[in-house]
């Protein structure tokens, strides 16, 4: 993982655990689950998975999950692929974690993904 890719509120694994991203300083982090500082590089993506995204407000629809009307993933090939209907332009990086998606879902949205894990 890289300091760039990370804002708050981002869900990773620190130490093992599933932990929100409460501050960011350069390269370390600190969490609500862990103590004192974690530089980035010890942090790790939580994997997208069907149980995710439907924790994150997606509706399954055949193979396609959908949040919002407007953002599609579907699963194939061995990665996810994203696109946003409204346009139909297929998102050149799609998410293959949650801190990837949260941040695709605000920057199109200006709103944060809700979601508990």
């Amino acid at each position: 993982m890289q300091a760039k890719e990370m804002m708050l509120n981002n869900l990773v694994i620190a130490n093992g655990v599933c932990a929100r991203i409460t501050e960011i300083r350069g390269e370390v982090v600190k969490t609500n689950r862990t103590i004192g500082n974690i530089p980035v590089r010890g942090l790790s993506g939580i994997p997208l998975t069907p149980d995710i995204l439907e924790k994150a407000g997606f509706v399954k629809d055949a193979n396609k999950y959908t949040v919002g009307g407007f953002l599609h993933i579907w699963y194939g090939h061995d990665s996810w692929t994203a696109a946003i209907w409204s346009t139909g332009m297929q998102i050149p990086e799609p998410p293959q974690y949650l801190h990837t998606l949260q941040n695709l879902y605000f920057a199109l949205t200006a709103t944060k993904l809700n979601i508990e894990l």
